[in-house]
Protein backbone atom coordinates (compact mmCIF):
# COMPACT_ATOMS: atom_id res chain seq x y z
CA UNK A 1 0.00 0.00 0.00
CA UNK A 2 1.52 3.56 -1.05
CA UNK A 3 0.88 7.21 -1.74
CA UNK A 4 0.51 7.21 -5.65
CA UNK A 5 2.61 9.97 -6.09
CA UNK A 6 5.10 8.59 -3.83
CA UNK A 7 5.15 5.39 -5.38
CA UNK A 8 5.28 6.60 -9.15
CA UNK A 9 8.39 8.54 -8.18
CA UNK A 10 10.22 5.58 -6.51
CA UNK A 11 9.55 3.73 -9.41
CA UNK A 12 10.94 6.17 -11.69
CA UNK A 13 14.32 6.71 -9.64
CA UNK A 14 14.28 3.21 -9.59
CA UNK A 15 14.23 3.30 -13.63
CA UNK A 16 16.98 5.79 -13.88
CA UNK A 17 18.76 3.79 -11.77
CA UNK A 18 18.91 0.98 -13.93
CA UNK A 19 18.91 2.36 -16.68
CA UNK A 20 17.27 -0.48 -19.25
CA UNK A 21 18.36 -0.85 -22.42
CA UNK A 22 16.01 0.71 -25.08
CA UNK A 23 14.73 -2.65 -26.32
CA UNK A 24 13.66 -3.06 -23.10
CA UNK A 25 11.16 -0.39 -22.99
CA UNK A 26 10.04 -1.36 -26.40
CA UNK A 27 9.09 -4.64 -25.78
CA UNK A 28 7.06 -3.55 -22.97
CA UNK A 29 5.45 -1.11 -24.71
CA UNK A 30 4.39 -4.47 -27.33
CA UNK A 31 3.64 -6.23 -24.99
CA UNK A 32 1.22 -3.89 -23.44
CA UNK A 33 -0.30 -3.06 -26.32
CA UNK A 34 -0.74 -6.43 -27.65
CA UNK A 35 -2.74 -7.28 -23.90
CA UNK A 36 -4.90 -4.18 -25.12
CA UNK A 37 -5.50 -5.72 -28.33
CA UNK A 38 -6.67 -9.09 -26.94
CA UNK A 39 -8.17 -7.75 -24.22
CA UNK A 40 -10.90 -5.28 -26.55
CA UNK A 41 -11.13 -8.64 -28.82
CA UNK A 42 -12.53 -10.73 -25.91
CA UNK A 43 -14.54 -8.14 -25.00
CA UNK A 44 -16.39 -7.31 -27.81
CA UNK A 45 -16.79 -10.96 -28.49
CA UNK A 46 -18.91 -10.70 -25.02
CA UNK A 47 -20.70 -8.01 -26.02
CA UNK A 48 -21.80 -9.33 -29.61
CA UNK A 49 -22.57 -13.08 -27.67
CA UNK A 50 -25.71 -11.07 -25.96
CA UNK A 51 -26.47 -8.41 -28.06
CA UNK A 52 -30.06 -9.23 -28.73
CA UNK A 53 -31.29 -10.54 -25.78
CA UNK A 54 -34.22 -9.46 -23.67
CA UNK A 55 -33.70 -8.20 -21.30
CA UNK A 56 -31.14 -6.12 -22.14
CA UNK A 57 -27.23 -7.15 -21.30
CA UNK A 58 -25.45 -4.83 -19.57
CA UNK A 59 -22.59 -5.44 -21.88
CA UNK A 60 -25.22 -4.15 -24.92
CA UNK A 61 -26.20 -1.26 -23.33
CA UNK A 62 -22.24 -0.53 -22.06
CA UNK A 63 -21.41 -0.25 -25.77
CA UNK A 64 -24.34 2.39 -26.79
CA UNK A 65 -23.62 4.19 -23.92
CA UNK A 66 -19.96 4.63 -24.52
CA UNK A 67 -20.43 5.57 -28.27
CA UNK A 68 -23.38 7.75 -27.90
CA UNK A 69 -22.27 9.94 -25.06
CA UNK A 70 -19.71 12.60 -25.30
CA UNK A 71 -15.84 11.64 -24.86
CA UNK A 72 -15.87 14.86 -22.55
CA UNK A 73 -18.65 13.70 -20.31
CA UNK A 74 -18.93 13.10 -16.37
CA UNK A 75 -20.28 9.49 -15.45
CA UNK A 76 -21.43 9.28 -12.40
CA UNK A 77 -21.33 5.24 -11.77
CA UNK A 78 -23.54 3.98 -9.02
CA UNK A 79 -24.19 0.47 -10.60
CA UNK A 80 -22.60 -1.79 -7.98
CA UNK A 81 -23.34 -5.64 -8.64
CA UNK A 82 -22.40 -4.40 -13.05
CA UNK A 83 -20.15 -2.44 -12.30
CA UNK A 84 -16.83 -3.96 -13.25
CA UNK A 85 -18.89 -5.56 -16.73
CA UNK A 86 -19.98 -1.94 -17.85
CA UNK A 87 -16.99 -0.27 -16.59
CA UNK A 88 -15.01 -2.54 -19.14
CA UNK A 89 -16.79 -0.96 -21.93
CA UNK A 90 -16.37 2.71 -21.29
CA UNK A 91 -13.61 4.96 -22.72
CA UNK A 92 -11.93 6.93 -20.11
CA UNK A 93 -9.77 9.74 -21.90
CA UNK A 94 -6.32 11.77 -20.16
CA UNK A 95 -6.21 15.77 -20.40
CA UNK A 96 -8.40 18.17 -18.62
CA UNK A 97 -11.29 17.87 -20.66
CA UNK A 98 -11.23 14.29 -21.01
CA UNK A 99 -14.33 11.72 -20.10
CA UNK A 100 -14.14 11.72 -16.36
CA UNK A 101 -16.04 8.93 -14.25
CA UNK A 102 -16.99 9.01 -10.51
CA UNK A 103 -17.17 6.18 -8.04
CA UNK A 104 -16.89 5.51 -4.50
CA UNK A 105 -15.79 2.88 -2.45
CA UNK A 106 -17.82 3.86 0.79
CA UNK A 107 -20.13 1.00 -0.08
CA UNK A 108 -23.58 4.09 0.69
CA UNK A 109 -26.08 4.46 -2.04
CA UNK A 110 -28.13 7.06 -3.27
CA UNK A 111 -25.39 9.31 -4.08
CA UNK A 112 -24.92 8.61 -7.61
CA UNK A 113 -28.50 11.01 -9.17
CA UNK A 114 -27.38 13.97 -6.46
CA UNK A 115 -23.14 13.95 -7.45
CA UNK A 116 -24.40 13.97 -11.47
CA UNK A 117 -26.22 17.03 -10.15
CA UNK A 118 -23.03 18.55 -8.59
CA UNK A 119 -20.99 17.67 -11.32
CA UNK A 120 -23.33 19.80 -13.74
CA UNK A 121 -23.57 22.27 -11.70
CA UNK A 122 -19.40 22.87 -11.20
CA UNK A 123 -18.79 22.01 -14.84
CA UNK A 124 -22.30 23.11 -16.77
CA UNK A 125 -20.90 23.08 -20.35
CA UNK A 126 -20.11 18.87 -20.33
CA UNK A 127 -22.63 16.61 -20.38
CA UNK A 128 -22.89 14.35 -17.36
CA UNK A 129 -24.76 11.19 -16.70
CA UNK A 130 -25.77 9.39 -13.75
CA UNK A 131 -25.71 5.30 -14.53
CA UNK A 132 -27.26 4.03 -11.40
CA UNK A 133 -29.02 0.95 -10.09
CA UNK A 134 -32.87 0.51 -9.52
CA UNK A 135 -32.19 -0.42 -6.17
CA UNK A 136 -29.69 2.42 -5.88
CA UNK A 137 -31.92 5.00 -7.59
CA UNK A 138 -34.82 3.96 -4.60
CA UNK A 139 -32.09 5.82 -2.35
CA UNK A 140 -31.85 9.06 -3.89
CA UNK A 141 -34.35 9.51 -6.31
CA UNK A 142 -35.72 12.43 -4.50
CA UNK A 143 -32.27 14.47 -5.97
CA UNK A 144 -34.55 15.12 -9.45
CA UNK A 145 -36.65 17.02 -7.84
CA UNK A 146 -33.35 19.41 -7.41
CA UNK A 147 -32.55 18.68 -10.70
CA UNK A 148 -36.33 19.74 -12.08
CA UNK A 149 -36.57 22.87 -9.79
CA UNK A 150 -33.36 24.36 -10.47
CA UNK A 151 -33.02 23.11 -14.29
CA UNK A 152 -30.16 20.85 -13.93
CA UNK A 153 -29.77 18.85 -17.71
CA UNK A 154 -28.15 15.46 -16.34
CA UNK A 155 -29.07 12.00 -17.63
CA UNK A 156 -30.14 9.55 -15.60
CA UNK A 157 -29.73 6.31 -17.04
CA UNK A 158 -31.26 2.87 -14.74
CA UNK A 159 -30.05 -0.04 -15.03
CA UNK A 160 -32.80 -1.62 -13.82
CA UNK A 161 -32.88 -5.22 -12.98
CA UNK A 162 -35.97 -5.75 -10.63
CA UNK A 163 -33.30 -6.09 -7.73
CA UNK A 164 -30.64 -5.31 -5.21
CA UNK A 165 -28.58 -7.72 -7.05
CA UNK A 166 -25.36 -7.50 -5.11
CA UNK A 167 -27.32 -8.80 -1.73
CA UNK A 168 -27.80 -11.76 -3.95
CA UNK A 169 -24.69 -11.74 -5.09
CA UNK A 170 -23.08 -12.26 -1.79
CA UNK A 171 -25.75 -14.54 -0.13
CA UNK A 172 -24.67 -16.37 -2.93
CA UNK A 173 -20.88 -16.44 -1.69
CA UNK A 174 -21.60 -17.07 1.54
CA UNK A 175 -23.10 -20.52 0.67
CA UNK A 176 -25.46 -20.77 3.27
CA UNK A 177 -29.30 -21.88 2.59
CA UNK A 178 -29.92 -18.96 0.35
CA UNK A 179 -27.97 -20.15 -1.74
CA UNK A 180 -28.87 -23.65 -1.07
CA UNK A 181 -32.61 -22.77 -1.59
CA UNK A 182 -32.58 -19.87 -4.65
CA UNK A 183 -34.24 -18.07 -1.33
CA UNK A 184 -32.38 -14.14 -1.18
CA UNK A 185 -34.42 -12.40 1.47
CA UNK A 186 -34.64 -8.73 0.92
CA UNK A 187 -33.34 -8.71 -3.12
CA UNK A 188 -36.31 -8.99 -4.79
CA UNK A 189 -37.89 -5.74 -6.27
CA UNK A 190 -40.70 -7.13 -8.08
CA UNK A 191 -44.29 -7.51 -6.70
CA UNK A 192 -45.20 -4.79 -7.21
CA UNK A 193 -42.94 -3.80 -9.48
CA UNK A 194 -41.42 -0.49 -9.33
CA UNK A 195 -42.76 1.96 -11.98
CA UNK A 196 -39.55 4.68 -11.83
CA UNK A 197 -40.68 6.29 -15.05
CA UNK A 198 -43.91 7.53 -13.20
CA UNK A 199 -41.80 8.29 -10.38
CA UNK A 200 -39.61 10.55 -12.49
CA UNK A 201 -42.22 12.22 -13.84
CA UNK A 202 -43.99 12.81 -10.55
CA UNK A 203 -41.05 14.78 -9.56
CA UNK A 204 -40.78 16.76 -13.22
CA UNK A 205 -38.74 14.80 -14.87
CA UNK A 206 -39.33 13.60 -18.32
CA UNK A 207 -38.90 9.75 -18.85
CA UNK A 208 -39.18 6.67 -20.54
CA UNK A 209 -39.11 2.58 -20.70
CA UNK A 210 -36.27 1.09 -22.37
CA UNK A 211 -36.84 -2.37 -23.34
CA UNK A 212 -35.82 -3.44 -26.92
CA UNK A 213 -31.80 -3.59 -26.86
CA UNK A 214 -32.78 -1.95 -30.52
CA UNK A 215 -34.45 0.97 -28.70
CA UNK A 216 -31.11 2.27 -26.62
CA UNK A 217 -29.79 4.08 -29.20
CA UNK A 218 -32.89 6.17 -30.09
CA UNK A 219 -33.41 6.36 -26.56
CA UNK A 220 -30.44 7.94 -25.82
CA UNK A 221 -30.75 10.39 -28.54
CA UNK A 222 -33.57 11.57 -27.09
CA UNK A 223 -32.70 11.89 -23.88
CA UNK A 224 -28.96 13.98 -25.33
CA UNK A 225 -31.77 16.27 -27.11
CA UNK A 226 -33.46 17.00 -23.92
CA UNK A 227 -30.34 17.52 -21.77
CA UNK A 228 -29.72 19.86 -24.95
CA UNK A 229 -32.55 21.75 -24.84
CA UNK A 230 -31.88 22.27 -20.62
CA UNK A 231 -33.68 19.49 -19.07
CA UNK A 232 -33.05 16.16 -16.91
CA UNK A 233 -34.09 13.06 -18.82
CA UNK A 234 -34.65 9.48 -17.16
CA UNK A 235 -33.98 6.31 -18.96
CA UNK A 236 -35.01 3.21 -17.06
CA UNK A 237 -33.94 0.19 -18.79
CA UNK A 238 -34.75 -3.00 -18.12
CA UNK A 239 -31.48 -5.22 -18.29
CA UNK A 240 -31.00 -9.02 -17.90
CA UNK A 241 -30.36 -9.88 -13.76
CA UNK A 242 -27.67 -12.36 -13.22
CA UNK A 243 -29.62 -14.29 -11.03
CA UNK A 244 -33.22 -15.86 -11.53
CA UNK A 245 -35.19 -16.30 -8.04
CA UNK A 246 -37.84 -14.34 -7.79
CA UNK A 247 -39.02 -15.00 -4.81
CA UNK A 248 -39.45 -12.81 -1.62
CA UNK A 249 -40.12 -13.21 2.11
CA UNK A 250 -43.85 -12.35 1.91
CA UNK A 251 -46.76 -11.48 3.96
CA UNK A 252 -49.75 -10.02 4.43
CA UNK A 253 -50.76 -7.95 6.91
CA UNK A 254 -54.32 -7.20 5.52
CA UNK A 255 -54.92 -10.68 4.78
CA UNK A 256 -52.74 -11.84 8.70
CA UNK A 257 -50.63 -13.98 6.30
CA UNK A 258 -47.43 -14.79 8.31
CA UNK A 259 -43.56 -14.35 6.77
CA UNK A 260 -43.36 -17.23 3.91
CA UNK A 261 -40.00 -18.67 4.68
Amino acid sequence: MANVKAAAAAVLRERHRRSPRSTVIDDRRAAVLRYSRERRRKLDEAAKQVWSTTPISVERLAVELNRRLDPGSILACEIISEEQVADAYFDLYEGAAGRRQLITSGGCLGWGVAAAIGAKIAQPDRQVAALVGDGSFQFGVQALWTAARYEVPILVVIFDNNAYQANRKYLQQYGGRAAKTGRYIGSWLGSPEIDHVSISKAYGVDAEHVIDPNQIGSALDRAARATSDGRPYVLDVKIRPRFDSTWHDFFSVARRLPRQT
